[in-house]
């Protein structure tokens, strides 16, 4: 019973077949349908026939059976080119036979195997032998119908069915594969769609890359410049070299995050989760970004128990809390405030970043989290692209969470993200 389940699986389950071409694998599918079709009936028939004393065509019958069979074991054994060329052939000389010794319509049969052959196989040489061979045949069963008659021909109402069935066999074979390139070219159209945006992105995302890595690269030209013709004194070099110090570390910001991005998009990535403290997740971040705090003169506060864990990657939540941050600091006033807090609800745990900043233009916020070619200035001139915000979105989304924000002009941001967690009392660092 499992050998016959496993056979089962492997031959008809389109799922075990992935590897295949979407083309091949109805092809296949279309295969095991008529070698299903030719085996059931046969077998009827050569009982019908034995017991009406024509033992020849119950032989062929037989025959036609176990050809079927053969087929099955084939495409079982994945030799589709072997199992596809036995059907043909042996139904087309097993049907050529019926017709011609027992005029039984077996000539209808023909017809479906042409137009099999066409389905099945793309090679027109193929379409063209096999059109010549029915051709040939259908005339032979007409001219030489009555010099190769046994005498023992089956009942007429056999030979409608034969021709009804082979008939109706045309209109679905014929329909079945005109479904399956409608359905084709719907998918081509749906993957043409979203490539068309995927292109328009990478064409955005390029066009940030090239205006913020080349900045900080002509500076440094001017630099090298002045300072190889000797045109900068001390004092202007110091500022200079000061302000060439900070694009370069906006910039390496900007490509970790163009870098993260990638690296997040592969397929394969690995996506390993585990229960994380929220509060040294955010303890750790905050440490990383002292610097820039401290220098804006901002007062953090942190309003976060440490019995709070979270479900998640921790290194893509460090990198979706790091920008987060970065972004409130960025554009926060010297000398204010910001604010982090959660809210636990059902299984989702919120954490808060909220900044007293300049906020962000309604319209803004509609494209906040998608690709943008247009550039953000923070309050002291820290450059920025938003790409870091796409970024998030799309890490915040692997792990099952989601990001959003509510904003007013020159009143601040609110920054809120979502993810799985779970409460409980111990601590987790």
């Amino acid at each position: 019973m499992n050998y016959f389940q496993n056979f089962w699986n492997l031959t008809f389950d389109s799922k075990t077949k992935s590897d295949m071409p979407y083309l091949e694998l109805k092809r296949m599918e279309m295969v095991n349908f008529i070698a299903i079709m030719c085996i059931i009936p046969t077998i009827v028939f050569a009982f019908f026939n034995i017991n009406e004393g024509r033992f020849l065509l119950a032989f062929i019958n037989v025959c036609n059976t176990m050809c079927g069979v053969a087929v099955l074991i084939l495409q079982y054994q994945r030799k589709f080119h072997s199992g596809k060329a036995v059907l043909l052939i042996s139904n087309f000389i097993f049907y050529l036979a019926g017709a011609i010794l027992y005029k039984n319509g077996g000539e209808y049969f023909l017809l479906s195997i042409l137009i099999c052959s066409m389905l099945l196989y793309d090679q027109k040489i193929i379409h063209l032998i096999f059109g010549i061979l029915v051709a040939i045949s259908i005339g032979a069963t007409i001219l030489l119908r009555d010099e190769f008659s046994l005498g023992a021909n089956v009942p007429k109402i056999r030979t409608v069915y034969n021709m009804m069935t082979a008939l109706g066999f045309i209109v679905f074979a014929v329909n079945y594969f005109l479904l399956i390139i409608y359905r084709n070219s719907k998918e081509i159209e749906k993957q043409n769609e979203e490539l068309k945006v995927i292109n328009a992105d990478k064409e955005k995302v390029f066009s940030i890359i090239a205006h913020d890595v080349k900045a900080p690269f002509a500076n440094m030209e001017s630099l090298v410049y002045g300072l190889r013709e000797r045109v900068l004194n001390n004092q202007d070099s110091i500022q200079f070299i000061n302000e060439i110090y900070q694009d370069i570390q906006n910039q390496n910001q900007v490509l970790d995050d163009v870098l993260q991005w990638g690296g997040s998009s592969m397929q394969g990535i690995s996506n390993k989760t585990s229960n994380i403290n929220i509060f040294y997740l955010l303890e750790d971040v905050i440490n990383q970004l002292q610097n820039q705090i401290s220098k804006k003169e901002i007062n953090l506060n942190l309003n976060i128990s440490k019995e709070y864990l979270v479900l998640g990657n921790r290194e893509q939540l460090l990198i979706v809390f790091r920008n987060v941050i970065t972004n409130a600091i960025k554009f926060s006033y010297s000398s204010s405030q910001i604010d982090i807090y959660l809210t636990f609800l059902n299984a989702n745990l919120t954490v808060h970043i909220k900044d007293y900043g300049i906020g962000i233009k309604d319209n803004d916020q509609l494209h906040l989290f998608k690709v943008r070619t247009g550039n953000s200035v923070g309050t002291n001139n820290e450059p920025g692209t938003g790409f870091g915000l796409l970024l998030c979105k799309d890490l915040i989304e692997r792990n099952n969470g989601s990001i959003s924000i509510q904003s007013k002009l020159n009143e601040g941001s609110i920054f809120s993200i979502s993810l799985p967690a779970e409460q409980t009392t111990e601590y987790l660092i």
